[in-house]
């Protein structure tokens, strides 16, 4: 028998790509293909700016984590920090606080 946590998990998932998906379909014609235009200059540099703020994200959430007595490194804060993106597209608001809590708690830091 699966443990709990590990059914919640898998149900939050399931949620949040339940969401995703109905709202890209529902909106799909609402999209302007055609007058979208790409510059891949653009496009490479605005990846490079996401990889900054995912990058000082955890180094933030690493500092947090530390000043409340705990202790997690860069790799296992990327697993975390990337794992828990998912719930924030399920309506509520609460789930990517909830995932992110469960998950560090899996790499051994308290959620009190």
């Amino acid at each position: 028998m699966l443990p709990l946590k590990r059914v919640i998990s898998a149900g939050i998932i399931l949620i949040a790509v339940y969401f995703l998906s109905t709202t890209l379909i529902r909106d799909w014609s609402q999209i302007p293909f055609e007058e979208m235009h790409f510059s891949l200059s653009s496009l490479l540099l605005s990846f490079g700016f996401l990889f900054l703020n995912f990058t000082f994200s955890i180094f933030g959430w690493q500092m947090i984590i530390r000043r409340f007595g705990g202790n997690i490194n860069f790799t296992e804060g990327f697993w975390v920090m990337a794992t828990s993106q998912i719930a924030k597209y399920i309506p509520g608001g609460i789930w990517f606080t909830v995932s992110r809590m469960q998950l560090a708690a899996r790499k051994g830091i308290r959620s009190e």
